[in-house]
């Protein structure tokens, strides 16, 4: 057998089953009469195959001999077990390839044999091929002669056949002729196809690396040197009781017996034994009355399991209950009871069909029981009396509840935006529950009796409302309206005599203030279309109008009261829009330049662009438009890029009235190409030489500088005009005045020596 102390894979438990013997009074019989030696060969592949890494830098190899050694050294120096080992592919001396398989140690018991076998295993090599057919057919003749035994082979191998003999076709004769039981066959790290034609050996089992390969192996010696097993099952009222049963095993004389415990009791408890005739007792106590049954002769065999069934039968009585209310049955799901006995919970009675049930052993019972209505009532039962095997019958009578429902009406339109809460006698009952789908509409269930109503309102300048002396029948159904006043402030926006709403990412806001404060108070709610309202408290407040649209700007309302039940309502006229529209031509075109980022700017008229409004929108090229508020504004063009320059263009004092549109088209002239050729003391000019700059003749703005294209030209688009053109050279500079740029073509020649420049 296996030593328990080194196999974590086979618990050995030995476990005396009779109260009261001590253990040194039983025998063990599990090998005494077992009277079957068993014999087992291990046939390892040593191929070389088996040099292949399977876990990081570890080999099949190397992986196989840690398994094995692990193996070996856990097996028990047991009499009834003797073993041997066979290797192939290891490239024995004098072997052909197809015949490179040896017996390198012989059968004897394990404590004899354990340190060679070790030994060997230890200096395995991976080197040849891999003849298993040969390595059968030489492993028949390595068991002992004449001698009755079970003999095993346990083969382990990576690969298939590789000499051309039929290994499944060989397993199989030697099974008939009774020479070997099923071999054990572990393929470790087979591809499908290779498993496929090494599964038919015999008893096969799949390994991918150390922990797949040790389980295989210990699962094979489980099946090789276990005992006979027993499975025994306790049974009461009909249920599994064998976790609650004592299970006793004893042999024909009345003794108990040393089993070993395969699984512990759940439903089924799993035990081994040797082969012999035994009696099962079970013990199962019910309320501390012990209740014994038994079966006598079971015949327990090797390589079987033997099942057997204790049944104490009808241990226990049964309480049934019906409930009933205003004459009909009260379904199982709206009922909770429990039974007592001796002031302790003896469990929850479980729905039974129409009713609710539980079994008990015998003896005297309370019942509770919790019906689900609304509210929720209570009935109980004293003094049960069940005998065992007897049905006991309880029936119980709950009131018919009825139901209040409420519509609360708030500033003339159903809100639930409303605490509702029922009392009586001036306690508290409870809250009513919002009713899905009914806005406004609350209820809650009652018993028969007068009860008193309280709506609070959860918003700001309402006040709670009593509703007194609501009388209710049993399963009558109430229905009651409250109706509750109102503070509010709502302030509407007019533009162009219709309401305004702003459509932008940024919404409008009307702010609440404590007035006098900068304390926040809230916003109101856009309820509609330029509709602003919310309650609120009565008192004194500050509003603040913000992002009221673009080119409007924000608005204070000052020291607004509000009284309780009134609505504050205020109008703001915010006058009318219209538009501007600027078209920008060049060469009769459209003009912007994206480069530069053309922008047409508006402030407040006489600002000098310090009261910033907002920017022009190009629709489409050349073209800036947008709604504004009427009022008096500044325009200005700027970025209009190099060709036209960078100064800025102003349209000052633009007056736009309600529903008209300012629309101005700015013709920013033709183009031309402007070319200067400068020699300085006769050498052609760069831009290390002197700069070349453009100005607007009547502004002195900056318009742009020429650039040069080559040694001695400087270049650039300019639209037709006259402009002022200066050259410095750093240090001074030489001015050419009112130069007249025409449209087409400009070309300059200029020849300067140092004396032509001014100093500054």
């Amino acid at each position: 057998m296996l030593k328990s102390s080194r196999r974590d894979f086979l618990l050995k438990v030995v476990v005396l089953l009779v109260v009261g013997l001590l253990l040194s009074q039983a025998g063990s019989v599990f090998a005494a009469e077992s009277g079957e030696k068993t014999y087992i060969e291990f046939i390892i592949d040593a191929s070389g195959s088996m040099r292949e890494k399977v876990e990081g830098n570890q080999s099949r190899m190397d992986v196989a001999k840690e398994v094995l050694k692990e193996l070996v050294e856990g097996l028990d120096d047991d009499p009834m077990l003797e073993i041997a080992l066979r290797v192939y592919g290891f490239q024995l001396p004098g072997k052909s390839s197809c015949q490179d398989s040896g017996l390198l140690q012989g059968f004897g018991p394990v404590g004899k044999v354990r340190s060679s076998i070790l030994q060997i295993v230890e200096s395995l090599s991976p080197k040849g091929m891999t003849p298993i057919g040969y390595s059968l057919r030489e492993a028949a003749k390595d068991f002992p002669k004449g001698k009755d035994g079970r003999n095993v082979i346990v083969l382990v191998t990576d690969g298939e056949e590789s000499c051309l003999a039929n290994p499944c076709a060989i397993s199989q004769e030697l099974q008939k002729q009774g020479i070997i039981l099923k071999p054990y066959v572990v393929g470790f790290a087979l591809s499908a196809a290779a498993e496929e034609k090494v599964r038919c050996i015999g008893n096969y089992f799949s390994a991918k690396d150390k922990a797949s390969l040790s389980d295989a192996l210990k699962s094979i010696m489980v099946e090789v040197v276990a005992a006979p097993s027993l499975e025994v099952e306790a049974w009461a009222d009909g249920k599994n009781v064998t976790a609650k049963t004592d299970i006793q095993v004893l042999d024909s004389s009345g003794k108990p017996v040393v089993v070993e415990v395969k699984a512990k009791a759940g439903e089924v408890l799993r035990l081994s034994a040797a082969e012999g005739v035994y009696t099962v007792i079970g013990k199962f106590i019910v309320d501390n009355e012990p209740m014994e049954v038994s079966q006598t002769n079971v015949n327990l065999k090797g390589g079987q399991t033997t099942r057997v069934r204790l049944d104490f039968g009808d241990m226990t009585g049964k309480i049934v209950l019906y409930a009933e209310a205003g004459g009909k049955a009260i379904p199982p799901s709206a009922l909770a009871a429990r039974v007592y006995r001796d002031g302790k919970d003896r469990g929850q009675l479980l729905a039974d069909g129409d009713r609710l049930s539980i079994r008990v052993p015998a003896g005297t019972y309370d019942l509770r029981c919790d019906y689900a209505s609304r509210p929720k009532q209570t009935l109980g039962v004293e003094g049960i009396k069940v005998e065992r095997g007897e049905t006991k019958k309880v029936e119980l009578t709950f009131e018919r509840p009825g139901r209040i429902q409420v519509k609360t009406i708030v500033d003339g339109k159903p809100s639930d935006q409303v605490d509702v809460e029922l009392y009586q006698n001036d306690k508290s009952l409870g809250r009513f529950e919002k009713v899905q789908g009914e806005r406004g509409v609350f209820e809650v269930g009652v018993l028969e009796g007068s009860y008193d109503i309280l709506a609070t309102p959860k918003i700001a300048g309402f006040s709670p409302q009593w509703l007194n002396n609501v009388a209710v029948k049993a399963g009558e159904t109430v229905n009651k309206e409250i109706v509750i006043s109102s503070t509010k402030i709502r302030v509407k926006l007019i533009m162009d005599g219709k309401p305004y709403h702003v459509q932008d990412i940024i919404m409008t806001r009307v702010i609440v203030y404590h007035a006098g404060t900068t304390d926040y108070v809230c916003d109101l709610e856009e309820i509609e279309k330029g509709v602003f309202e919310r309650q609120m408290k009565e008192g004194l407040y500050d509003l603040e109008l913000v992002n009221i649209g673009t080119g409007i700007a924000d608005k204070w309302m000052r020291d607004q009261e509000v009284r309780s039940g009134e609505t504050l309502e205020k109008i703001v006229n915010l006058g009318g829009k219209g538009k501007i529209r600027i078209k920008l031509i060049a060469d009769g075109k459209p003009y912007s330049d994206p480069e530069a980022g053309t922008r047409v700017i508006v402030s407040e008229a006489g600002t000098d662009g310090d009261e910033y409004v907002f920017d022009l929108e190009e629709t489409t090229k050349g073209v800036f438009e947008q709604e504004i508020k009427e009022g008096m504004y500044d325009l200005c063009i700027c970025n209009l890029g190099p060709a036209v320059g960078f100064g800025e263009k102003w349209i000052r004092d633009v007056e736009i009235s309600g529903g008209e549109t300012f629309e101005r088209i700015i013709d920013l002239g033709s183009k031309s190409d402007v070319k200067f050729k400068v020699t300085l003391n006769g050498d052609p000019c760069t831009n290390d030489d002197i700069r070349v700059m453009v100005y607007d003749v009547e502004t002195g703005d900056y318009v742009r500088d020429l650039e040069e294209t080559r040694p001695g030209f400087f270049e650039g688009e300019l639209m037709e005009g006259v402009y002022d053109i200066e050259i410095t050279n750093f240090f001074a500079s030489y001015w050419i005045r009112g130069v007249e740029i025409t449209a087409g073509r400009f070309d300059m020649e200029l020849n300067l020596t140092d004396e032509d420049f001014e100093d500054w």
